[in-house]
């Protein structure tokens, strides 16, 4: 009999993985905001297709994502607030929260790896901030670069019961561990996404800091998350000393400015996930 590892080998392999399906709805909204020539009439109308998107865009709006100085009440106001490139956020954190991050009979771990998914993405999008990089490209890559694990649990768990292999949660996480970079990039590129997400998916877990400085930020991201899921103290000292935080010049000052940042990436991670 086959191993769980070596059956999802082969099922990867061969394609043959149920990969979250990208809505048309919100394909249609990114696709009208990337225009030169925005229509937030089309993009509006776009949105009013899907009830569930036009529903979470509201909510999410006044989240502390977007952070708006008084409350948006209604659709149109939250259109008329946000710029092309927040309701392109908004957008694909939807994709994430109803479609990638859903695991049949595993919802616990499908939202902490959710959580910790906005939490790196939060923290990318405060980290491009000091560094000068664009922090919405940012915060798209560190929501996104964890989008195999979902998959990949599905795919075990599913396999395991076909099989009649009796698996544990450690075995999971292992598998989950070692395939979720390579599903990932499967994902984002079914998904048509940028090359800097693309890359932040397959190369996050990279042994020394990536050239690539978007990769580099999801990396310190990424750790910094695992802090916050954990509720350990941010350590400064062992921040600054790790190789993606050195790579971006990070120093006592600016990661003194992250961990004030900690309660806004929190209410960011609870409000949304």
């Amino acid at each position: 009999m086959l191993s769980l590892a070596q059956l999802l080998d082969r099922r990867i392999a061969q394609g043959e993985i149920e990969l979250p399906i990208f809505p048309q709805s919100v394909s249609e909204v990114l696709s009208l905001c990337a225009r030169d020539d925005v229509d937030m009439r089309a993009i509006a109308q776009a949105i009013h297709k899907d009830p569930t998107l036009a529903a979470h865009m509201l909510r999410i709006a006044n989240s502390p994502l977007v952070a708006p100085k008084v409350p948006i009440t209604t659709l149109q106001q939250a259109l008329a607030r946000l710029g092309t490139s927040q309701i392109s956020q908004i957008a694909l954190v939807v994709v994430c929260r109803t479609r990638a991050f859903d695991v049949k009979g595993r919802a616990a771990a499908a939202r902490r790896m959710l959580r910790h998914a906005v939490a790196t993405g939060a923290y990318a999008r405060e980290i491009a901030k000091l560094t000068g990089h664009p922090a919405e490209e940012a915060f798209l890559c560190g929501l996104v670069h964890d989008v195999g694990e979902p998959a990949v649990l599905q795919l075990a768990t599913d396999l395991a019961s076909a099989n009649g292999l009796k698996v544990d949660d450690k075995t999971l996480d292992a598998e989950v561990e070692r395939l979720h970079q390579r599903v990932g990039g499967m994902i984002a590129r079914s998904w048509s996404m940028s090359p800097g997400i693309v890359a932040s998916t397959e190369t996050h877990h990279g042994k020394e800091a990536s050239k690539n400085s978007i990769v580099t930020i999801v990396m310190l991201a990424d750790t910094l998350a695992d802090v916050l899921m954990k509720r350990e103290p941010l350590v400064a000292a062992t921040v600054e000393d790790l190789p993606s935080a050195r790579a971006l010049g990070l120093g006592p000052g600016p990661i003194a400015t992250l961990e004030a940042r900690r309660e806004v990436v929190e209410a960011t991670v609870d409000a949304i996930a």
